[in-house]
């Protein structure tokens, strides 16, 4: 059974104002905060796992904000059997909307990418997570593995969500595109089918297979 982490934690500073945006701050503003909210919407993780995921974090600033969120209800501690894993409460589930909110407007400043950065593929799950339609997920026969510039994902849908499909899992279509097409055509801005025409983007499977998995988003399906 998920529990809330045991332990102190330290006084946290506030702004001091009822005014429910400050009251938000003073629960996920932080620094890492809301970095380590984006890690679980993905997947309940291990100590471990969030650590490698989030370099420059180190583990006891980790081990605080964790204890943190757990004392707010927005992060839960399951013992399981092996190594503790930590996953969102209903109340750390209800910050999805405003970290999609927040991906898509931070992907407008291109500008500030870096080749020198870290990325992690599986960030770019949450993004087509955001637009997904999951009635048409749904008709879905298998797993796609969709290379998106340099990210190698294989997406499932899983009672009706986009998920990270686990290795072996039948794979009906390779999906290949850069990440500038992707954006435009994800923000519906380009049409996919135009694109899927004119060779930006390249595939592999049945031509039926890679039609849904576009209409399958909903910027995309128009």
């Amino acid at each position: 059974m998920a529990q809330p982490m045991a332990g102190l934690t330290k006084q946290k500073r506030s702004y001091r104002q009822n005014c429910a945006l400050a009251i938000a701050l003073d629960l996920i503003g932080d620094r890492w905060t809301l970095l380590i909210v984006r890690e679980l919407l993905i997947a309940p993780r291990q100590f471990t796992q969030l650590l490698a995921n989030l370099p420059g974090l180190g583990t006891n600033l980790l081990s605080d904000r964790l204890s943190q969120l757990a004392a707010d209800n927005i992060v839960q501690r399951d013992a399981g059997q092996g190594h503790p894993v930590y996953r969102l409460s209903d109340k750390g589930r209800a910050l999805e909307t405003t970290v999609y909110a927040l991906i898509h407007w931070g992907m407008t400043y291109t500008e500030r990418r870096h080749a020198d950065h870290y990325h992690a593929d599986e960030w770019d799950l949450l993004p087509l997570r955001s637009a997904f339609n999951p009635a048409t997920g749904r008709l879905w026969r298998g797993s796609y593995r969709f290379i998106l510039g340099d990210s190698n994902l294989l997406l499932a849908c899983e009672q009706g969500s986009l998920i990270l499909a686990k290795p072996g899992n039948p794979v009906v279509a390779e999906i290949n595109l850069p990440s500038e097409v992707a954006l435009d055509i994800f923000n519906g801005q380009a049409d996919w089918r135009a694109a899927l025409r004119d060779g930006r983007i390249n595939w592999k499977g049945t031509l039926e297979d890679v039609e849904l998995f576009f209409q399958s988003f909903a910027a995309s399906s128009d």
